[in-house]
């Protein structure tokens, strides 16, 4: 009976072991499922703010590219006014040395 005993105490220590054991698998189990999403998670946050950094990188070429147009468009105006003013200046000083030679 003993032997009975020992054996059936020998079988249920078997059964605990492998309880643990299967356990002890599902916990890596889920413990790497966590992990892989956590990972999952802050790869998507990267690439998001990455995303974030590049349209306002964008933005910002587009705004200076727009001020740059800007400013060609204004120094054209410039340009031109000035030419205008030297052609004026040019009509005056001729309306000048025409009355000068006129008297």
């Amino acid at each position: 009976m003993s032997i009975l005993s020992r054996f059936s105490e020998k079988e249920r220590d078997y059964h605990r072991y492998q309880s643990r054991q299967e356990a002890l698998r599902v916990q890596r189990t889920i413990q790497r499922v966590l992990d892989e999403a956590r990972a999952a998670t802050e790869a998507a946050r990267a690439n998001e703010q990455a995303a974030r950094a590049a349209a306002e990188a964008e933005r910002q070429a587009t705004e200076a590219e727009r001020q740059a147009k800007e400013a060609a468009r204004a120094g054209e105006q410039a340009a031109r006014e000035g030419e205008q003013a030297a052609l004026a200046e040019v009509a005056r000083l001729k309306a000048l040395l025409q009355q000068q030679t006129d008297r």
